[in-house]
């Protein structure tokens, strides 16, 4: 199931119910009360989205993202590097992609976070050419790499040297 900035699986699994820590089950607690009560924006649900990508609960993350991606809700740049982060976690590494298409489609700014997290799901992914074009896309836009960029392009360059 495609929906705009990230393809929906079938199924997707979070952890089982009896593996949720209380802070889990919290957390779940306070989404379901809060639905009926906030009127969510940008900065809301770009929150939840990262809470979802770090606490591993996949299948509320992409519902946040199907809820954005239906709302009038504009998206900015920290938005969409939430939804590429996301989806960059989940190994879907052409949904994370995707993203940055739209970005660049809907003239959103770009920044060293976006190409960084889309350089990060392409290696990932171990679309070694992939990581290598994105770091040249991100230097030719005016972006500096940091430490763990330069450490990507490196493995993927040595994954694409062994390949020959």
């Amino acid at each position: 199931l495609r929906n705009g900035s990230c393809v929906l699986p079938d199924v997707v699994q979070e952890r089982p119910g009896d593996l949720q820590s209380e802070e889990d089950k919290a957390f779940s607690r306070i989404l379901e009360d809060a639905r009926g009560v906030v009127h969510p924006d940008a900065v809301s649900y770009t929150t939840m989205i990262a809470i979802c990508r770090k606490e591993g609960l996949y299948e509320r993350g992409f519902q946040f993202i199907k809820e954005l991606e239906d709302s009038k809700i504009r998206k900015d740049t920290v938005t969409y590097n939430a939804i590429l982060a996301f989806n960059s976690k989940s190994y879907l590494w052409e949904s994370a992609l995707s993203v940055l298409e739209e970005m660049k489609r809907k003239r959103v700014r770009t920044d060293a976070v976006t190409y960084h997290t889309a350089i990060q799901a392409a290696n990932r992914a171990g679309k070694w050419e992939l990581t290598l074009k994105l770091f040249d896309q991100m230097e030719e836009d005016g972006f500096e790499e940091n430490a763990k960029t330069v450490d990507l392009w490196l493995e993927a360059a040595r994954r694409l040297a062994n390949e020959d």
